[in-house]
């Protein structure tokens, strides 16, 4: 039993460790299961601006995205680009520096809408991170 709690402390410690110049690649089977599954353990690695990210989606079948979907969101994201709703878009230079002043915000406001009930707020948060 001792053994199994400091190999287990290990893991955490090690899991907690905060790499520089890392890149991560994350799977999961649906849209919003790699962010709802690691999004608290993968936070401070997000945060150093020298880790690189990507997420592969592996999605197929009955549950996968559809097409409609998809094209629902963009013209939901048209709609609110239209309304001034996307904040991202006032830095031009977002991929090289503006996104220093957005860092992880859209998937915290997607996530906190979905814990508060808000749809519309939930709406917008997905249309800040699904397509852009």
């Amino acid at each position: 039993m001792k053994d199994v709690i400091e190999s287990t402390k290990i893991k955490i410690e090690k899991g907690l460790k905060k790499e520089n110049n890392q890149t991560f690649l994350h799977t999961g089977p649906h849209h919003d299961d790699i962010m709802l599954g690691i999004f608290p353990c993968i936070i401070p690695q997000l945060r150093i601006i020298s880790n690189k990210f990507h997420f592969s989606i592996l999605t197929s079948g009955f549950t996968s995205v559809s097409n409609i979907l998809l094209q629902n969101l963009l013209q939901e994201t048209l709609k609110l680009i239209d309304q001034g709703k996307i904040g991202m878009l006032e830095y031009p230079d977002f991929f090289e520096q503006g996104f220093k002043y957005k860092f992880d915000k859209d998937v915290s406001h997607y996530l906190d809408k979905i814990a508060a009930r808000d749809e519309k707020g939930k709406l917008r948060g997905v249309c800040h991170v699904s397509p852009g």
